[in-house]
Protein backbone atom coordinates (compact mmCIF):
# COMPACT_ATOMS: atom_id res chain seq x y z
CA UNK A 1 0.00 0.00 0.00
CA UNK A 2 1.29 3.50 -1.31
CA UNK A 3 1.91 5.59 2.13
CA UNK A 4 1.25 9.89 1.74
CA UNK A 5 2.86 12.11 4.07
CA UNK A 6 2.49 15.54 4.16
CA UNK A 7 5.73 17.77 5.32
CA UNK A 8 3.21 19.48 8.00
CA UNK A 9 2.64 16.19 9.69
CA UNK A 10 6.25 15.64 10.00
CA UNK A 11 7.97 16.13 13.47
CA UNK A 12 9.56 19.88 12.83
CA UNK A 13 12.69 20.38 14.79
CA UNK A 14 14.83 23.78 15.35
CA UNK A 15 18.60 23.59 15.19
CA UNK A 16 21.05 26.10 15.68
CA UNK A 17 22.00 25.58 11.47
CA UNK A 18 18.28 25.67 11.01
CA UNK A 19 15.31 23.29 10.64
CA UNK A 20 15.06 19.68 9.90
CA UNK A 21 11.81 17.87 9.22
CA UNK A 22 11.87 14.42 10.71
CA UNK A 23 9.93 11.58 9.44
CA UNK A 24 9.75 8.45 11.88
CA UNK A 25 9.56 5.25 10.65
CA UNK A 26 6.72 4.53 13.32
CA UNK A 27 5.08 8.00 11.68
CA UNK A 28 4.95 6.65 7.93
CA UNK A 29 5.04 3.40 8.89
CA UNK A 30 8.55 2.62 7.63
CA UNK A 31 10.21 -0.19 9.21
CA UNK A 32 14.22 0.26 7.72
CA UNK A 33 14.77 3.85 6.93
CA UNK A 34 14.36 7.09 8.31
CA UNK A 35 13.90 10.19 6.32
CA UNK A 36 14.50 14.15 7.35
CA UNK A 37 14.30 17.14 4.88
CA UNK A 38 17.08 19.16 6.30
CA UNK A 39 17.42 23.39 5.50
CA UNK A 40 20.35 24.84 6.93
CA UNK A 41 20.57 28.90 6.77
CA UNK A 42 22.63 30.95 5.29
CA UNK A 43 26.73 31.08 6.50
CA UNK A 44 25.69 27.79 8.90
CA UNK A 45 26.82 24.66 9.15
CA UNK A 46 25.74 21.05 10.63
CA UNK A 47 27.85 19.52 13.69
CA UNK A 48 30.59 17.28 12.63
CA UNK A 49 29.58 14.15 13.74
CA UNK A 50 29.71 10.25 12.83
CA UNK A 51 27.58 6.58 13.70
CA UNK A 52 27.84 3.28 13.01
CA UNK A 53 24.83 3.65 9.79
CA UNK A 54 25.08 5.00 6.35
CA UNK A 55 23.07 8.09 4.78
CA UNK A 56 22.26 9.02 1.59
CA UNK A 57 22.01 12.58 0.99
CA UNK A 58 19.72 14.10 -1.75
CA UNK A 59 20.47 18.30 -2.74
CA UNK A 60 17.45 19.79 -3.25
CA UNK A 61 18.86 23.74 -3.04
CA UNK A 62 21.51 25.66 -2.44
CA UNK A 63 25.25 25.15 -2.96
CA UNK A 64 27.42 23.68 0.09
CA UNK A 65 30.67 21.96 0.78
CA UNK A 66 30.24 18.52 2.20
CA UNK A 67 33.03 17.63 4.23
CA UNK A 68 34.05 13.75 5.21
CA UNK A 69 37.19 12.27 6.42
CA UNK A 70 39.86 12.89 4.11
CA UNK A 71 37.57 14.64 1.09
CA UNK A 72 35.39 17.59 0.50
CA UNK A 73 33.20 18.25 -1.98
CA UNK A 74 31.19 21.37 -3.42
CA UNK A 75 27.50 19.99 -3.95
CA UNK A 76 24.74 21.52 -5.91
CA UNK A 77 20.97 21.02 -6.40
CA UNK A 78 20.89 17.23 -7.69
CA UNK A 79 24.01 16.02 -6.48
CA UNK A 80 23.44 12.65 -4.45
CA UNK A 81 26.19 12.08 -1.76
CA UNK A 82 26.21 8.59 0.11
CA UNK A 83 28.13 8.47 3.88
CA UNK A 84 29.24 5.20 4.29
CA UNK A 85 29.01 3.71 8.56
CA UNK A 86 31.50 5.32 10.71
CA UNK A 87 32.58 8.36 8.28
CA UNK A 88 32.82 11.70 10.29
CA UNK A 89 30.91 14.49 8.40
CA UNK A 90 29.77 18.28 7.93
CA UNK A 91 28.10 20.50 5.88
CA UNK A 92 28.32 24.16 5.51
CA UNK A 93 26.13 26.85 3.60
CA UNK A 94 28.72 29.65 2.37
CA UNK A 95 26.20 31.26 1.17
CA UNK A 96 25.24 34.96 2.49
CA UNK A 97 21.74 35.12 1.32
CA UNK A 98 20.49 31.60 0.06
CA UNK A 99 19.35 28.71 1.81
CA UNK A 100 20.31 25.13 1.30
CA UNK A 101 17.80 22.27 1.43
CA UNK A 102 18.31 18.21 0.99
CA UNK A 103 17.29 14.97 2.21
CA UNK A 104 18.72 12.81 4.19
CA UNK A 105 17.57 8.80 3.88
CA UNK A 106 18.89 7.06 6.72
CA UNK A 107 19.08 3.08 7.11
CA UNK A 108 18.71 1.63 9.50
CA UNK A 109 17.11 4.11 11.37
CA UNK A 110 19.32 5.79 13.72
CA UNK A 111 18.93 7.00 17.54
CA UNK A 112 20.69 9.91 19.24
CA UNK A 113 22.62 7.37 21.39
CA UNK A 114 24.72 6.31 18.46
CA UNK A 115 25.91 9.33 17.23
CA UNK A 116 29.20 10.73 18.39
CA UNK A 117 29.68 14.30 17.88
CA UNK A 118 33.64 15.99 17.34
CA UNK A 119 34.10 19.62 19.09
CA UNK A 120 29.94 20.36 19.19
CA UNK A 121 27.12 19.79 20.85
CA UNK A 122 24.06 17.03 20.31
CA UNK A 123 22.06 20.28 19.84
CA UNK A 124 23.70 21.23 16.45
CA UNK A 125 23.07 18.33 14.77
Amino acid sequence: MLIHFPLSKAEMVRRKYGLAYRLSPSQAGLKNLQVVLIIVNPLKHTSKHYHPIEELYYFLSGSVTFVGNKQKFIVKPQDIVIVPPNEIHQIYNHSKKDQCMFIVAISPPRTPEIITYINSQPSEV
